[in-house]
């Protein structure tokens, strides 16, 4: 009993934890690199989740076109020519979300039935 509510006390902690970390990154550091045009380097890491967060968590519509967001490499979604919307910003965000949720759900499960494998069980 005692080693679940430590369990659950670990989670809600890192929770509370990445949503002052997303305020932070977004309500901060999305206007600094807005401010000073710093989108140029977001093609090596930008799959679009931030943007959606930033126009959530700032109770802003999200833009029909987000041409800063054309030279993505990981947005797989994108008109043949022509910029990235809104639409397909929020088709590549639920994609990574679901990427990452896999993960954390799948890592877990693989590494204990490996576990139970040396086992001999």
């Amino acid at each position: 009993m005692a080693r679940t509510t430590a369990k659950q006390r670990a989670v809600v902690a890192l929770a509370i934890a990445l949503g002052f970390y997303a305020l932070s990154d977004i309500l901060l550091w999305q206007r600094i690199f807005e401010a000073n045009k710093l989108w140029t380097f977001d093609t090596d890491y930008q799959t679009g989740h931030v943007d959606a967060l930033y126009h959530w968590l700032d109770a802003k519509p999200i833009p029909d076109v987000l041409p800063w967001l054309d030279r993505s490499r990981l947005i797989f979604i994108r008109p043949a020519g022509g910029d990235v919307t809104n639409l397909e910003l929020l088709a590549s965000t639920a994609f990574w979300i679901g990427v990452w949720m896999g993960t954390l759900v799948l890592l877990p499960r693989i590494r204990s039935i490996r576990w139970r494998d040396r086992l001999g069980g």
